[in-house]
């Protein structure tokens, strides 16, 4: 089988000029998330309920890489929860709880 070039291989699967909203960005994995997007040229909305973290530290230092980053205060609902074993062994209450956290807890903000 024939290897793909490099530059064929980026263009397929570039994000370049693409869009992303990013929940959570201030820190952790939301800040890496806005880091990697936005090094792949990602136009990238930062959402964060922290303003001012986001403007005195976040978006300067994106700023200063010259990435293409907005940032948007507030609130995204993200939460959710797993239990650590296979599904098939959940108890009716635990499998409730799961459905209530990552399912209900959507649902009801609509």
């Amino acid at each position: 089988m024939a290897e793909s070039s490099g530059n064929l291989s980026n263009l397929r699967w570039s994000l370049r000029g693409t869009t992303a909203l990013v929940a959570g960005d201030t820190r952790g994995i939301g800040y890496a998330a806005v880091e990697e997007l936005a090094a792949l040229g990602v136009f990238v909305f930062a959402c964060s309920w922290n303003s001012a973290e986001l403007a005195e530290r976040c978006l300067k230092e994106w700023s200063a890489k010259e990435f293409c980053v907005t940032g948007v205060i507030f609130d995204v609902n993200n939460v959710g929860t797993n239990i650590r074993k296979p599904t098939t062994g959940y108890t009716s209450e635990e499998y409730s709880k799961l459905m209530a956290t990552n399912l209900e807890s959507a649902t009801s903000l609509v």
